[in-house]
């Protein structure tokens, strides 16, 4: 509730052990070596704009974030320092559905 108004690099600056400086780099544990994934999943809006991508994903849409400080190899060696997983909320359709 806090994050409403705000965006994704907000929220992981309210995060232990996660720091986020001005110019929206990530550093898990004072190290900038973090991979960071939407709904388990590489993302575009991460990896070809960098963390500044986070700016445009807004807070409202954010449902948790799991910190992995330990990764398993099958994050490869790109998240060394550890793994950011950002989970989005799902879709509710609203409204009356007619069963015939």
């Amino acid at each position: 509730m806090a994050n409403a108004g705000g965006n994704a690099s907000d929220i992981l600056m309210n995060l232990p052990s996660v720091a986020v400086d001005p110019e929206g780099n990530v550093r898990l544990r004072g190290s900038a070596n973090v991979r960071i994934l939407i709904d388990g999943k590489p993302s575009g809006l991460v990896s070809f704009k960098g963390s500044s991508g986070l700016r445009q994903l807004p807070a409202n849409m954010v449902e948790r974030v799991e910190v992995i400080t330990n990764p398993s190899a099958r994050y490869e060696a790109e998240g060394m320092a550890g793994v950011i997983n950002i989970i989005l909320k799902k879709r509710q359709q609203a409204g009356v559905q007619w069963f015939l």
